[in-house]
């Protein structure tokens, strides 16, 4: 029971390690025998568990994404109004973002460059892909069904969403209310872009 322990505590401490050097320096800067310097190991322990720096890295991976897929389960099928939803959603961000920023900071560089963190031969798909888009993508669907939201292009308003949760870096960081305020009301009282006057 002990020496299940201790496998334990090691393949912990290798993803420990491996989470601030890839954070820090990305995948391609990263090299095996930093990770193992820190985590005071060996890298033939690091090829035992993981099987290779990019099954290193996919572990990583998996771990940041289910961090945040239990942020997305909380809202599947909830019954909240789509605006209430999206602050939930956007609390949620936040709150990863404050407490696991090197998760967010590693899930932000494989969905940016998906092909470098391949673990087998053909691309993979950014991490939460799938699950994240269509959560946003159902909560915007009812936003337009009950005339909360105004029918616009949904790639663009995904794109912009998520674009926007690098908000919260700015310092002193906004509140996930401002944030979505911002998203939702933009910064005109009144005036619509084709309204905009046009100088000759």
């Amino acid at each position: 029971m002990g020496h299940d322990r201790s496998e334990i505590d090691l393949r912990q401490r290798i993803i420990n390690a491996a989470r601030q050097s890839f954070a820090a320096r990305g995948f391609s800067e990263t090299s095996v025998r930093q990770v193992a310097a820190a985590a005071k190991t060996t890298k033939p322990m690091i090829y035992y568990y993981f099987g290779s720096k990019a099954g290193l890295y996919q572990a990583l991976i998996d771990e940041a994404s289910g961090k945040v897929q239990r942020s997305v389960d909380s809202l599947i099928g909830s019954g909240d109004p789509p605006c209430q939803r999206l602050l939930e959603l956007t609390r949620g961000h936040q709150s990863l973002r404050k407490n696991e920023p090197d998760a967010v900071l590693i899930l932000a560089v494989a969905a940016r460059s998906p092909l470098s963190i391949t673990v087998r031969d053909e691309p993979q798909e950014p991490p939460l892909a799938d699950s994240y888009r269509d959560l946003l993508l159902a909560i915007l669907t009812a936003g337009k069904d009950n005339g909360s939201f105004r029918p616009v292009r949904d790639d663009l308003v995904t794109r912009l969403f998520t674009s926007a949760m690098d908000l919260f870096d700015v310092e002193p960081p906004p509140t996930a209310e401002e944030v979505l305020d911002l998203l939702l009301n933009g910064i005109s009282t009144r005036m619509k872009v084709d309204e905009t006057p046009v100088d000759h």
